[in-house]
């Protein structure tokens, strides 16, 4: 069995290869709150959810609980078991060889927002619950999106992680860096106006929720300062 290359990859494959563990769902849902019923209604099943209709979102699919077993994430690094996997994904981890996307066919292709372009309410991201945002009132999250920092006096930093953020306007989010994470250390605390760092993000979660394109992109977004 070969690794999966991309998340398309993966879906169909598994998919293919255990059809009873994925449940696909045909029928339009809302991104606010609907896709968390189903999510909680086949909980105990604990299938992978595939949303193929998002209402208003003609271009994007849903999928959540990809790797909601230890089987699933065996499957998606090529093993037969479980029996290695952590072995193998400690060597995906640490490995130092480099990476690289074949120029001819790559699985995931760059579409970069600046400026007047960045709208982040044209992403389906989900509501879950009632009660989130409720200081801001617009409760969707970026469950584990990635944040890139870049600290503008050491250029050579550059930081990575994944967080949960929050959506405040078209071209706004919020996320807690936290003071003993690696992001509140990179970014530590200036004097008050001064902007240390600034984030880009992009939309590429491994878990939770997943907006998926139907034409495979990678969304880098930007976003202005305050």
């Amino acid at each position: 069995m070969n690794r999966t290359s991309s998340l398309g990859e993966f879906l169909e494959q598994f998919r293919r290869y255990h059809p009873q563990d994925v449940f696909v769902v045909d029928d339009e849902v809302d991104v606010e709150y609907e896709s968390t019923a189903y999510y909680k209604l086949l909980e105990e099943k604990n299938p992978v959810i595939w949303f193929s209709k998002v209402k208003g979102y003609p271009d994007f699919q849903l999928v959540t609980n990809i790797m909601g077993s230890r089987a699933r994430m065996a499957f998606a690094l090529g093993l037969d078991s479980e029996s290695r996997l952590y072995e193998t994904w400690n060597e995906a981890l640490n490995s130092k060889a480099e990476i690289r996307i074949s120029d001819e066919s790559p699985p995931i292709k760059e579409r970069v927002f600046a400026g007047k372009d960045v709208d982040l309410y044209t992403l389906p991201v989900i509501k879950h619950y009632s009660g989130d945002g409720s200081h801001t009132g617009f409760g969707r999250y970026i469950t584990a999106g990635l944040v890139v920092a870049r600290d503008p006096l050491s250029p050579e930093t550059i930081n990575m992680s994944f967080t949960r953020i929050q959506i405040i306007e078209r071209d706004r989010y919020a996320f807690d860096m936290g003071t003993r994470s690696h992001s509140g250390a990179t970014c530590n605390p200036q004097p008050k106006g001064e902007i240390r760092c600034k984030f880009p993000w992009s939309w590429a979660p491994i878990r939770y929720f997943i907006c998926w394109p139907r034409r495979s992109s990678r969304m880098n977004i930007p976003l202005r300062q305050n």
